[in-house]
């Protein structure tokens, strides 16, 4: 009887054991996860398996895993089976990790629809020193910068130079970009270096990377290590016996040699007759490897004490020239002279480069157009380039002098001032054609296009009273028949006037008063817009057709060629050919601007009604100068 009591409590036992199982199992049962490989190796990877039953459609929420994981990618499966007539699915995902630290590492449970996984754990070990020092002989990557000689100063263009040098076939791999603190300006130069070099009796692969780097505060500057992530092939029978473990599993193979190196054919093959990596066996995954630089810390110094220039420009050379120097003007009363000034500065880029300022003069107004600045790389630097055109407009005959410009800069290498100089000139100006004299408007100092501006414009165009004697003040009486003679002919010829007049004298423009400073501009625009046509300089045009914009839309003024064109009755396609000559190669004498000049000779066409011109969206050309629009 006692027996038969033990023998039933253990029948009970079991089945309120399996009971419990079976209502407990629904929680675990529907989602499952595993990792590849566990302890692992600092800089390896792991790969997490997650598997439904199939009836979860949801995805796995992974956003537990950041806190101690980069998540490198995540590939999913469907699979269905029908076993005796019963369908069954499966649904997975490989989740690619790489731990973050050193230490025991909790995988936390993921959420797949209702159902979670277990938590699991990861050791993650430190690189032993030796095997470190090993593998550093067949991938390491090196940081240079340069000039530091003088410097570095606050603004002034550094050379970051990364290496990856690597003697093994590597499958594929990608270099972090250096992210230093602080304000820091980073653009790459150029395309990838690829050679080889030979470094204790070795031969490698190298390639080299160069990025210009602008430092905009002095201080202590901190360059992270550069870090390489790839994958290398592994040849021959050794990668089939390692297959399931870690390359730096093999690193510990109790010789000393990782299977990832081994049967290494660096040395009897032209290293690039296969592209930019080595490729593969058909089927060989490869071994993730990596390599990180030593981070760099840099003292850049501020703007010198004894620097008295007005802007800090500190450069490798800067070179200022001037129009007139090739192509001396005639000067006459009344009439604009064009001027452009150029700065061509290497070590720094346009942004930083000044307006030229040109002081005021007796007798003589200046009115300056918007620069046009671009960059371009020419060796390991970046060359900045301002244009600035100046209108010239004399108001009294005779001898005048204008003065000379200077711009201080500061030379990095001999580590002291410099001055960019172009001469003052001395010049005869000419009586007008008619011998008459106006004077010239004040420069307006206000926001082009500002209500306050077009009202000082006006205000400026009006004509200077000049007190003198009447002449029939000193004429007999006959002097009286003869004016009124001419006043009766004037109203005779206004009425019997040839129809169509009014309209022929407004398309030529005969509505903007002479001597005004919108005529004067005007003048100066369309003269340099046949000049620009017929030396094929597209620049220039594209100068004067911005120009003649900002007189016909003082209020809102056209920005670029796009909104230009938009607002024009014709002469879209002319503008589009200079748009495109703008964005084509350097080479001179390329583009035909006969066509422009015949339609644009005489002055701009708007359209009669205008919506919304300065923020079109559907402006027919591109960007004038793209490259202004974003940097790396």
């Amino acid at each position: 009887m006692v027996i038969q009591m033990v023998q039933s409590r253990k029948v009970m036992a079991r089945v309120l054991w399996l009971a419990l199982m079976l209502a407990s199992s629904p929680l675990w049962a529907a989602v499952s996860a595993s990792l590849s490989s566990n302890p692992v190796y600092e800089g390896d990877t792991v790969v997490l398996d997650i598997e439904t039953d199939g009836q979860v459609s949801a995805e796995p929420d992974l956003s537990g895993l950041k806190a101690d994981f980069d998540i490198l990618s995540n590939s999913q499966s469907h699979q269905v089976s029908i076993i005796n007539g019963r369908r069954s699915e499966k649904r997975g995902w490989k989740v690619v990790l790489k731990p973050k630290r050193v230490g025991r590492l909790s995988v936390p449970a993921i959420s797949v629809g209702g159902e979670k996984t277990r938590p699991l754990k990861l050791e993650v070990k430190p690189i032993p020193p030796e095997v470190a020092k090993r593998m550093a002989e067949h991938l390491f990557v090196e940081t240079e910068l340069e000039p530091v000689g003088h410097g570095p100063y606050v603004q002034q263009q550094l050379r970051l130079r990364v290496r990856l040098y690597y003697d093994i076939d590597l499958l594929e791999g990608e270099l972090s970009n250096p992210a230093p603190n602080g304000d820091v300006v980073l653009e790459r130069l150029g395309e990838d270096r690829r050679y080889t070099d030979v470094r204790a009796g070795k031969r490698y692969h190298v390639i080299e990377r160069t990025y210009a780097l602008f430092p905009e505060r002095s201080g202590v500057l901190k360059i992270p290590s550069v870090t390489f992530e790839g994958r290398a092939a592994s040849r021959g029978n050794r990668r089939r016996a390692s297959r399931g473990r870690s390359w730096m599993e093999q690193f510990l193979n109790g010789r000393g040699i990782p299977d990832v190196f081994a049967n290494d054919p660096f040395f009897n093959r032209d290293p690039f007759s296969d592209g930019f990596f080595a490729g593969a066996p058909l089927g060989d995954p490869g071994r993730r490897v990596s390599a990180h630089s030593k981070p760099m810390t840099l003292k850049v110094k501020p703007r010198p004490k004894t620097y008295r220039g007005k802007h800090w420009l500190p450069a490798e050379d800067l070179k200022l020239t001037d129009s007139w120097a090739q192509n001396p003007p005639q000067f006459r009363v009344g009439e604009p002279v064009t001027r452009t000034l150029v700065i061509e500065a290497k070590g720094l880029e346009s942004s930083q480069l000044p307006q030229i300022e040109i002081p005021p003069m007796p007798g003589m107004e200046v009115y300056p157009e918007q620069p046009l600045n671009n960059d371009q790389v020419v060796g390991d630097w970046v060359v900045g380039r301002s244009e600035q055109t100046f209108a010239f407009v004399p108001s009294k005959a005779g001898r005048q002098v204008i003065p000379g410009i200077r711009l201080r800069w500061w030379d990095v290498n001999a580590d002291k001032a410099r001055e960019a100089v172009l001469p003052r000139w001395e010049i005869e100006v000419k009586p007008g054609v008619a011998g008459a004299v106006s004077s010239p408007p004040k420069v307006n100092k206000k926001v082009p296009g500002s209500a306050a501006a077009v009202q000082e414009n006006k205000a400026a165009s009006a004509p200077v009273a000049v007190e003198h004697r009447p002449w029939y003040r000193n004429r007999g009486w006959w002097a009286w028949l003869v004016l009124t003679g001419a006043l009766l002919a004037a109203v005779l010829a206004w009425k019997w006037r040839p129809a169509g007049r009014e309209e022929a004298a407004a398309e030529e423009g005969a509505d903007i008063p002479p001597g005004s400073r919108q005529e004067a501009v005007r003048t100066a625009a369309l003269e340099t817009l046949r000049k620009a046509c017929a030396d094929r300089d597209p620049r220039a045009a594209a100068h004067a057709l911005l120009t003649l914009g900002r007189i016909e839309w003082a209020d809102d003024p056209p920005l670029d060629l796009s909104q230009l064109a938009v607002r024009l009755a014709k002469g879209q396609d002319e503008i589009a050919d200079l748009n495109h000559a703008l964005f084509a190669s350097h080479e001179g004498g390329t583009w035909d601007g006969t066509a422009l000049c015949e339609r644009f000779g005489k002055g701009l066409a708007p359209l009669k009604v205008q919506s919304s011109p300065a923020g079109a969206s559907a402006a027919p050309l591109p960007p004038l100068y793209p490259q202004h629009v974003g940097r790396v």
